[in-house]
């Protein structure tokens, strides 16, 4: 067992030691070959100039255009920097600096820095009111940065009352009006009173009607009632008898009012003529009994109560009259009396287009209507009187004036914008005092533009032919040593096994 193994191990180290030498030899060989053809070459050389860049050293290379040997040669130094100089001002919050950018690599650094100028604020005091929040906004003037502090809460309403009495036809209440700001409201409402009136009843006379005069004691609203006619003359006629002197006549003397006048007119010897004797006026109609004797529509200036119209006297019956100007778009309204007088009453006019637009007018001191802002076309026109009673309805047609196009208005450029509400902020009520602006962050400092980094120098690309010689006899006598040592361990073996 002991011999197998000896064995084993002895023909293992054979081996090894021959693949090791055939591998260098193999290496050597091609060195050898490879050498031996670079002595053989005649190289054909062709240059390229590399021109020096801000970061590279520039050169010459040469490229053999057979076997494709190439060497650098002829360096020159890295060149300068072309830098553009941009100077940044330095703002409310950032520092200024300067910029040094080298147009032909894009390498830059900075200098030169500025501390920030810091805000300048111009500040704005919003006084507390009744309902909002007073403050302080401050606003820097040269970037519109801005914070609010100083908050004043607002201090609420002081209401004053101020009572008002009911009256006979209105309620009465309360009215709380703030002191500060007149902000107010109502409340304690209470019904009006409602009239307290007293009668006083007129007696009809021979000539003027009798009527009931009803005058509240609080507020003088005043109405008649109960028109009675008047009750005429009670005459008493008494004779004077006519005398050679003197004329004769009967004497109508009423009983009541001592009313009286003169007929029956007699010379002596001569029979009584029939005198003409004053008409009798008369008796006037019952006026009719008003809708709201309680609250009638003018009790403060009832239509002449102690004097009704005299009977006799002319009652005008008028009619309304309107004359149109076309041209001139005027129509002239009155009410007219057969007897000729005229009387302009307040009118009111409506022209009301087909398509619905409506123009309303009312006449003047004169008694005309100007129409002249309606535009042409077919409209209905309508007259009421002060009580809204229609007076009269008819369809009126304008001819169409043509006006020119007028050229359109040259738009006006919109105003610039400004910030939202700047003097009242979103929430006046309770602002929120914003963080003090912070320190501007300090740039880096700028860092040291690097130095061009030097390539190495350029290394001979001809090996020294006596080194590949050198390597070569280095190789061989590897070889050589290690055959030896195989051999050796083999007759080592070899010895210990005939000695056993």
């Amino acid at each position: 067992m002991t011999r197998t193994k000896h064995k084993f191990w002895a023909m293992l180290g054979v081996m090894l030691t021959i693949a090791l030498g055939i591998s260098l030899c193999g290496f050597t060989t091609d060195k050898a070959s490879a050498f031996a053809e670079e002595e053989l070459c005649e190289h054909d050389y062709q240059t390229e100039t590399v021109n020096a860049t801000c970061k590279d050293m520039g050169y010459t290379l040469y490229t053999c255009s057979i076997c494709g040997d190439s060497y650098k040669d002829d360096y020159t130094e890295v060149k300068e920097h072309n830098y553009a100089v941009i100077k940044i001002e330095p703002t409310c919050t950032n520092s200024g600096y300067t910029t040094h950018f080298c147009v032909d690599c894009g390498y830059e650094y900075s200098d030169e820095y500025v501390v920030p100028n810091g805000h300048t604020f111009k500040d704005q005091v919003i006084v507390a009111t009744c309902i909002t929040d007073g403050y302080t906004i401050h606003t820097c003037e040269v970037c519109d940065y801005e914070y609010t502090d100083s908050v004043e809460l607002a201090f609420g309403h002081n209401y004053l009352p101020e009572v008002t009495d009911p009256t006979c036809t209105e309620g009465g209440y309360t009215t709380h009006t703030c002191e500060h700001c007149e902000d107010s409201y109502i409340d304690t409402e209470t019904e009006a009173t409602g009239h307290s009136y007293g009668e006083e009843v007129i007696d009809p006379t021979c000539t003027a009607f009798g009527f009931t005069v009803h005058q509240c004691a609080d507020c003088n609203s005043r109405y008649v009632t109960d028109y009675i006619n008047p009750i005429g003359h009670s005459f008493v006629d008494t004779v004077v008898e006519a005398t050679p002197d003197s004329v004769g006549y009967t004497i109508h003397k009423c009983t009541t009012c001592e009313y009286s006048y003169l007929s029956d007119f007699v010379r002596s010897g001569e029979q009584p003529t029939d005198a003409k004797q004053p008409e009798k006026p008369e008796q006037p109609t019952e006026p009719e009994t008003p809708d709201n004797p309680d609250n009638p529509d003018n009790p403060d200036n009832p239509d002449n109560p102690d004097n009704p119209d005299d009977p006799s006297e002319h009652e005008h019956n008028y009619s309304l009259k309107t004359e149109l100007y076309s041209t001139d778009k005027l129509i002239h309204i009155s009410y007219v009396c057969e007897c000729g007088a005229e009387n302009n009453g307040v009118v009111s006019v409506t022209f009301t287009e087909e398509g619905g637009n409506r123009y309303d007018f009312v006449i003047d001191d004169r008694g005309f209507v100007d129409f002249s802002e309606v535009v042409g076309g077919k409209y209905a026109v309508e007259m009421f009187d002060e009580n809204g009673e229609t007076l009269m309805w008819y369809e009126l047609e304008i001819e169409k004036v043509e006006t020119p196009e007028t050229p359109d208005e040259p738009t006006v450029p919109d105003e610039p914008t400004t910030p939202d509400n700047p003097d009242n902020p979103d929430n006046p009520d309770n602002p929120t005092t914003p963080d003090e602006p912070s320190e501007p962050e300090t740039p880096d400092e700028p860092t040291t533009p690097d130095e061009p980094s030097e390539t190495d120098k350029p290394s001979e690309s001809k090996e020294d032919s006596g080194s590949n010689v050198g390597l070569i006899v280095g190789l061989l006598m590897t070889l050589v040593v290690l055959s030896a040592g195989g051999l050796a361990v083999f007759f080592i073996i070899r010895k210990k096994r005939k000695n056993k």
